[in-house]
């Protein structure tokens, strides 16, 4: 079930320290998953900063509404909703809260994702029970798809929308401990070719962002420096990803710089990966 934990209204800052232009989404209101913390909070403070009115969903419930709290103080609009992406009602209901809140939906950026369980850490994946599969699955990937069954037919009506899935490297990097997140980021991208299919004629366009590694404090917490080092030697550009670096192509697919951009993956890891 969703909750509203904090719905704001902000006048935007006059400059965007990302250096775009502060008003390129005035217009525009944006649903983003996962969006508490790390990536997915970084994504909701970017698209505030250019002027959306931004949804900030995701199962944890004070740092949501503290992430909207800050785009509020910085001068921006947004809302946060306590939404669970795996549920297909909840997720309806954080769309239909948002589309009361601002009128409408543009944007939807399907960032939520869970990595593992208590049932699968450690555990050889050939003991895993079925529900853990299941768990990770359903955040993964069965809550793009529950997005995109909320904000399609709004999309449709008004004839433009931007749907970005979240994928991951370690489809491309897979290894054997993470099999049903691998597997379940893999179904994003596929997810996101049919998608971009029945809805190119509506004027919305879907799109896979494939982040590497980045340095959150997130992800900080989660792998010791010699990780990021490791990981940081075999990039092209040999440094460690910020959430800087992943925002910008994020922000064109929003965009309508990319309006004949549909159905592809955009990795964006410098230089890890080369498909």
């Amino acid at each position: 079930m969703s909750t509203i934990c904090k719905a704001s209204r902000g006048r935007i800052r006059e400059r965007s320290s990302y250096g775009n232009p502060v008003d390129e989404f005035s217009e525009r209101v944006a649903v983003v998953t996962g969006a508490a913390r790390g990536l997915g909070a970084a994504y909701a403070r970017a698209l505030a900063e250019r002027g959306a009115a931004v949804s900030v969903l995701d199962v944890l419930a004070g740092q949501a509404e503290g992430v909207a709290e800050e785009i509020v103080s910085r001068g921006g609009r947004a809302l946060a909703v306590e939404t669970d992406v795996s549920d297909r009602n909840a997720f309806g209901a954080a769309v239909d809260a948002t589309i009361r809140e601002f009128g409408q939906v543009d944007i939807l950026i399907n960032n939520a994702g869970l990595g593992t369980t208590d049932q699968t850490h450690g555990v050889p994946w050939y003991e895993w029970p079925g529900e853990a599969w299941d768990k990770v699955v359903a955040v993964n990937m069965r809550g793009c798809f529950f997005g995109a069954q909320a904000v399609a037919p709004h999309m449709m009506e008004r004839g433009w929308g931007r749907i970005i899935n979240v994928s991951s490297a370690t489809f491309w990097s897979p290894v054997a401990e993470a099999v049903h997140y691998v597997a379940a980021k893999g179904g994003v991208i596929g997810l996101t070719r049919a998608l971009a299919k029945g809805l190119g004629n509506h004027g919305v366009t879907v799109n896979t962002l494939v982040p590497g590694l980045t340095r959150t404090e997130q992800m900080d917490g989660m792998y010791p420096p010699e990780v990021f080092e490791q990981y940081a030697r075999m990039r092209a550009i040999q440094r460690d990803a910020h959430p800087k670096d992943i925002v910008g192509t994020l922000l064109y697919l929003c965009s309508t710089a990319s309006d004949f951009v549909t159905g592809q993956a955009f990795i964006v890891d410098g230089g890890h990966i080369f498909d």
